[in-house]
């Protein structure tokens, strides 16, 4: 009995060491911008590590996890692992900039003389813009004595300051310090990923993270639940048409 037991340990014993977690080697990288500070989160395990100033990072990870990579200049990107990315020796990961980089601009008609350019400039007086007595129409004129305008300075020592006008204080939300993904989470059933925008169950934390960056706070006022719902449809569509996989079947 006992051998038949160690027999049937050493067969799964396999199955067991492929099912646990790996540590998964992977290097970012993206056009013209160093790569620096981009979180790698395991959205599966809930564990996330940065990438080091030349885009490497590793990540304890299996197949089927889902890892997103964040930062300020890059634009969001959701992974879902293979068994073959964990035979590469790294993992290369490619981000888009977050803005776009614009063409650059050529000024012509300038000899590179900033000598002579600097004459070629139109410039323009100062006093031909202002008008010393029109900025000082509502100042006091009485008779000076001595050279000084004494019941103007009086004038200004008991003069009642105004009072400025009270700034709208602006209140925030509590909602508003907290990641939108996880308030949608909580505000819907699990039925309304999965039925309604066709995400597989284990994905719909992954796709909440991939709707973070573009979305706004104000759609989770409820006056406008309508139009949040329409943004989350489109941005499922979006998701699957990225992650084929995350479909629910």
């Amino acid at each position: 009995m006992l051998n038949r037991l160690a027999a049937i340990l050493v067969i799964l014993f396999p199955f067991a060491v492929e099912a646990q977690e790996k540590q998964l080697r992977g290097v970012i990288i993206a056009d013209e911008i160093k790569v620096e500070n981009v979180t790698v989160r395991n959205t599966t395990t809930n564990t996330s590590t940065v990438a080091d100033g030349n885009g490497n990072f590793t990540i304890d990870a299996k197949p089927d996890d889902v890892l997103s990579f964040e930062s300020v200049i890059f634009k969001s990107l959701i992974v879902v692992l293979k068994p073959s990315d964990f035979g590469e020796e790294a993992l290369v990961i490619r981000l888009e900039p977050a803005a776009t980089l614009l063409k650059e601009v050529v000024i012509t008609g300038l000899t590179g003389n900033l000598a002579a350019d600097s004459k070629k400039i139109k410039t323009m007086q100062i006093t031909s813009l202002f008008d010393a007595a029109e900025i000082n129409k509502d100042v006091l004129t009485q008779t000076s004595i001595g050279g000084a305008n004494w019941i103007a300075g009086i004038s200004m020592l008991f003069k009642k300051p105004k009072k400025p006008k009270r700034a709208m204080e602006y209140v925030p939300d509590i909602k508003s310090q907290r990641r939108f993904s996880e308030i949608v989470r909580e505000s819907y059933p699990e039925e309304f990923f999965t039925d309604t925008l066709k995400i597989r169950v284990s994905l719909i934390g992954a796709f909440l993270v991939f709707c973070d960056d573009k979305a706004d706070l104000a759609l989770l006022q409820g006056k406008r639940e309508l139009e949040l719902i329409e943004f989350l449809k489109t941005q499922s569509e979006e998701f699957l048409k990225r992650n084929p996989d995350a479909r629910r079947d």
